[in-house]
This record gives structure tokens, sequence and C-alpha cells, in this order.
């Protein structure tokens, strides 16, 4: 049997797709009984040695090629992705809510240093940097042990004001209202509450408030 019949045997044998090694021996024997008489010399024994190195060569071949086409020949193997760190980013801490600035006018309390333990004044500081058209100002004072209302005063034209104090089981409220059509210039003023009290009043239960155009505001103790 010719090489190149030997290469044609293979051929068909591999384009069958699946080894079959009996198969492929009975084909290669047959080829050789063709064309080797029997008995055969030590001399002529080689071709079917290298018959049959052939042919375990085809049947390791054949077996190669079913194993790769069932994990999909000429494909490479999907990379692995990189490995990437993913985090979160961090919100901002949120910031604390900020009052809102008055930029019309500016307040501020204090109690008159010639109060005295029977009697005392809570005074406004009221700074105003452009024109108001509206205000409304009141103090309240807590009634603790003898508080009474006395009097109340103001730096500012007290015919531009509804001023009035009332006095309930719980505090003296003073107020005073800008009238409507009447303005304050800028500068600074003094809103004042005067009264009568016992040795054990504290100030500090004492609460005022401010507001102006706009409802612009503010609040606090003295």
């Amino acid at each position: 049997m010719e090489r190149h019949e030997i290469r044609e045997q293979l051929r068909s044998v591999a384009g069958e797709g699946r080894p079959d090694r009996d198969r492929i021996w009975a084909r290669i024997e047959a080829g050789m009984a063709e064309t080797v008489p029997a008995p055969q010399s030590r001399t002529r024994a080689w071709p079917r040695m290298a018959m049959a190195a052939l042919a375990t060569v085809a049947v390791m071949v054949l077996a190669s090629g079913v194993a790769w086409q069932l994990t999909g020949r000429n494909e490479a193997p999907p990379a692995a992705p990189a490995s990437t760190s993913t985090s979160t980013p961090s919100s901002p801490a949120s910031a604390p809510p900020r009052a809102p600035v008055n930029r019309s006018w500016a307040v501020t309390a204090s109690v008159d240093p010639n109060s005295n333990a029977y009697w005392a004044q809570n005074t406004l500081v009221l700074k105003v940097k452009h024109k108001l058209t509206g205000l409304a100002v009141t103090i309240r004072v807590a009634r603790t042990a003898n508080v009474a209302a006395t009097a109340s005063w103001l730096s500012l034209p007290a015919s531009d004001f509804r001023i009035s104090t009332d006095t309930t089981a719980s505090e003296v409220i003073y107020r005073w209202t800008l009238l409507p059509g009447r303005t304050i210039r800028p500068g600074s003023y003094t809103l004042a509450a005067q009264y009568n009290r016992g040795a054990g009043h504290d100030p500090r239960q004492d609460a005022y408030s401010v507001r102006s155009d706009g409802d612009l505001s503010a609040g606090g103790h003295f």
C-alpha cells in the first residue's frame, strides 16, 4: 500500500468526525492484504509496524480533533474580567442648617445694668441698615414672684407705633407694632420693657421676638 493511499485512508476516516480504531485497523489491514503477499518475511514486516504506528497516531489525532471540536476550537477562552474595586463614594456630611441672615437689621438683647433685685429693664437695640416699612417687636417677661409691669419706651416716635402691655397668668407682654404707611430709617434704636420683680426673678426666662418686612424675624432670651 503506497503512502498516498494511506494518507487518503486517514483523511477519509478523519472526515467522518469520530475516531474508530477498529475501523481504521480494518481499512489498513485490507490495504496491506492487497499489496503484501502472505507469509511475509521479517524483512517485509516493517510496513506493518509502520502502519501500526501511523494508525495509532491517526487515532490520537482524530481523538484530539473531536475533543477540540467539543470545546470549541479556534475560540480563545474568555479573558477573566479584571478585578476592580467598587466603592460607593461617601456622601458629604450634611451641613447643619444655617439660620437666615437678616441683612436689613440686627438686634441685641440685654438687661439694663441699673436693674436691681426689685426693679429691672429688658432692653433691645435694633440696628437698621435699610429703610423698613414694617416692624413688630415683642418682649415677654416671665411672671415670677412680685413681677408687674411699670412702663415701656422706645427711641423711635411713639406716634408711629401701636403700643400695648398685657398681663397673663404666666407673663407680661410688651408689644410695639409699626403703623401702616410709616417707615423706619436706617439707624440704631432702643426699645425697653420696665417691670417690678422679686429677688428670685431670672431674666434668662424672659424672651423677645422681632419681625420686619418680608417676615424676616429673630428671637431669643435676655
